[in-house]
């Protein structure tokens, strides 16, 4: 399994885990598993140690797929947000400078879709090349492609901006940020944890 036969492979995926466990990121379930190895490791024992990193590795799949969901979820409040601000504060309203809200769109979007490819990056693909299939992986790869669509069909409805623009109404755009912010507000404490890459596994 993963080359772990060999003592380089060994001594680096020691390192790697002891820095995991020193970070004080990780879950206690998670901790637990990779202390198994590290033991493992010690003994030079590689029958446990396959077995350790059989449950280190389901361990890890069941978070990411948590993850996941719960990624899945904030890109689906956000997406309904925007639309709601979008109804709220520009759609059919009277011309004046939108740029300040469509930066306030594309940064709520950008971060949606960072968040969502760093746990694709960092979690599911390092999984996967461990063999091991995060079963709602293509749930995921879905969810960023939607929300790339959908930054792209908000952008391409977005007003132009004209030669005279009315002064900003940086009323509106506090509004919106509220409205858009209070989208996350549907989940609940445990789902608005989000780390990136295993911080939070």
């Amino acid at each position: 399994m993963l080359g772990i036969d060999k003592q380089g492979k060994l001594s680096e995926l020691k390192k790697k885990l002891e820095e995991a466990i020193n970070s004080g990121k990780v879950r206690s379930p998670i901790t637990a598993a990779i202390r198994d190895v590290l033991a493992a490791i010690n003994y030079g024992d590689h029958i446990l140690l396959d077995s350790s990193l059989n449950a280190l590795f389901g361990g890890l799949t069941s978070a990411a797929r948590d993850i996941i969901r719960v990624g899945l979820a904030k890109s689906e409040a956000t997406k309904k947000a925007l639309l709601h601000a979008w109804r709220d504060f520009v759609d059919g309203h009277a011309y004046e400078d939108f740029d300040d809200l469509k930066d306030l769109f594309e940064t709520f979007i950008d971060e949606s879709i960072a968040e969502m490819t760093t746990t694709q990056r960092d979690i599911v693909l390092m999984l996967e090349k461990a063999d091991y299939h995060v079963e709602n992986a293509q749930q995921l790869e879905d969810g960023i492609r939607s929300m790339r669509k959908f930054r792209e069909n908000i952008l391409k409805e977005w007003p132009a901006s004209g030669k005279n623009p009315s002064p900003i109404n940086r009323e509106a755009v506090d509004e919106a940020r509220k409205a858009i912010a209070a989208g996350y507000k549907g989940l609940s404490k445990d789902q608005l944890v989000w780390g990136r890459a295993l911080a939070h596994v």
